[in-house]
Parts: structure tokens; sequence; C-alpha cells
């Protein structure tokens, strides 16, 4: 195996496991849209991946809404339900994402077959037969 056969195959298995390995990064790169006035309610920052925030926000925000919530009912629950509205959306989008059938599935099924394909993985009966095509011979 080259160099550049090992460098591809441990990028790779990197990117495997940074992408399918861990929810919490899938919910930091889920565009999620939070209403400034729902971070005004509670108070917190928002981080932007403009025009977006992330759903990781989103949750952050729903639990500290949670946390203060004890003074205006009727405008904690219309900011609540708000957000839960997004917060559904967004993890919509990231079931479509990263399901077996989204594009990140598809990496993680097609990838490592790519890769040993491009090493020259095969069966024993299939390098026997491509000799035996080579050889000109139709056995």
């Amino acid at each position: 195996m080259t160099k550049l056969q090992k460098l591809f195959m441990f990028i790779s298995a990197l990117f495997l496991l940074i992408v399918l390995g861990c929810s919490a990064f899938q919910d930091a790169i889920t565009p999620c849209y939070i209403d400034p006035d729902v971070a005004t309610y509670a108070n917190e920052p928002l981080t932007e991946m403009l025009p977006y925030t992330t759903l990781f926000d989103a949750k952050r925000i729903k639990a500290k809404m949670d946390y203060i919530y004890d003074s205006s009912k009727l405008k904690h629950f219309y900011l609540l339900g708000e957000l839960d509205y997004h917060i559904l959306g967004a993890e919509e989008t990231k079931q479509m994402v990263f399901s077996p059938e989204g594009p990140i599935g598809m990496l993680a099924i097609g990838l490592p077959a790519f890769s040993l394909g491009w090493l020259g993985v095969s069966k024993p009966a299939d390098r026997k037969r491509i000799v035996e095509l080579e050889n000109g011979g139709n056995k």
C-alpha cells in the first residue's frame, strides 16, 4: 500500500468517525431558525451559522426557557411553541441528512466500498477470472 492509499484510508475512517459517531456533532451542524425574540426572552447568546442558528442552540435555549419559566405564562408558551416548531423541522432535516437513505448514510456505505475497490481488494475467484481473461482464456 502506498503512502497516498494509507492517507486516503485514514482520512476516510476519520471522516466516518466524526460524522457518524457523535450525535452532538450532528446537532451542531444542523441548521435551525431561532426567532430573536426567543433568544432575548431566554437571555442567551446565539451561535450563528448565517442566516440560521444550530439545533444545539435551540435545545440549549429551550432548556434555559424551561429554567426561567416563572413570569409571563402566555409569552412563555407562545415562544416555546414557536421554538418547538422549528426544532421539529430541524430534527426532520437531520433525519433526512443522516439517515441511511440520505447523503451521509450513502457515504457511510459507499466510501468503504469505494476505498476497498480503489485499493484493488477483491475476492480470490475474481482475481483468477481476471488473470484468465488477461491471458486470453475463456474458461
